[in-house]
């Protein structure tokens, strides 16, 4: 790889800007970037990047995970039916969300054989909500 396009790489995934920027920081054109994702080891290094950034991602959403899913069953006792109505959707549509990857990296479902278990009120508010959605 160029010395110019370590550089762009770089401020892509280390820096601030975003990529119509940083190609007009360094003076590269669209068709050039591409041209260079077309290369073999420059596209290698961007792939790993971008998976090490997806990881990190990962791993930090992960360690929120608890936070926010408590927030959530929260929410379903809130005052405003609609943002009640939404929290117990996405309690349901979380419990959809693959879980684990695969050695391969690849995102696989665990959670098919899981046991889910909710309170009886909580479930109560999750199966109004779906009539409710199902209705309106």
């Amino acid at each position: 790889m160029t010395g110019e396009q370590k550089a762009v790489l770089k401020d892509l995934f280390d820096g601030e800007l975003d990529e119509q920027a940083v190609l007009a920081k360094h003076g590269v054109s669209v068709k050039t970037f591409n041209n260079w994702l077309k290369d073999e080891l420059f596209s290698a290094e961007y792939d790993s990047r971008l998976l090490n950034l997806g990881r990190d991602g990962t791993v930090m959403l992960a360690k929120y995970m608890p936070v926010a899913a408590s927030r959530l069953i929260e929410l379903t006792d809130s005052k405003n039916q609609e943002t009640a109505r939404k929290a117990c959707l996405d309690i349901i549509n979380f419990q959809h969300q693959p879980a684990g990857r695969q050695a391969d990296g690849q995102l696989q479902a665990e959670r098919q054989d899981e046991n889910i278990e909710l309170s009886p009120e909580l479930a109560s508010r999750l199966l109004a909500a779906l009539a409710e959605e199902k209705g309106g």
